[in-house]
């Protein structure tokens, strides 16, 4: 959780970490890696343990999930352009072969 600055053996949290705790409080929606609503029946069934790491996972997980979310449309998106450019190369290329060929 990067919303703790350390400083001297000490951690505590400056306004920014403030904000963005109640900010995703009052949004009251799961922001991976940071916050996530959870069912009072999902807290009762860990004997009401409130420990973070129990219902958030780690920033990396987050981030994990959002790479594999945009390589789902990024990849797609590249091959397309890559075939069309390759498409237009070979245009060029036959067309600059073509000239050689009449002149």
């Amino acid at each position: 959780m990067n919303e703790v600055t350390r400083e001297r053996a000490q951690s505590f949290l400056t306004d920014g970490h403030f904000q963005r705790v109640v900010r995703a409080y009052r949004d009251f929606k799961d922001e991976p890696g940071f916050a996530r609503v959870v069912p009072i029946g999902d807290i009762r069934a860990k004997e009401g343990n409130l420990s973070i790491p129990l219902y958030v996972g780690g920033e990396t997980e987050a981030e994990w999930k959002e790479a594999d979310r945009s390589a789902l449309t990024a990849l797609p998106e590249a091959l397309s352009a890559w075939l069309e450019s390759s498409a237009a190369v070979r245009q060029s290329l036959a067309g600059l072969l073509g000239r050689q060929k009449s002149g």
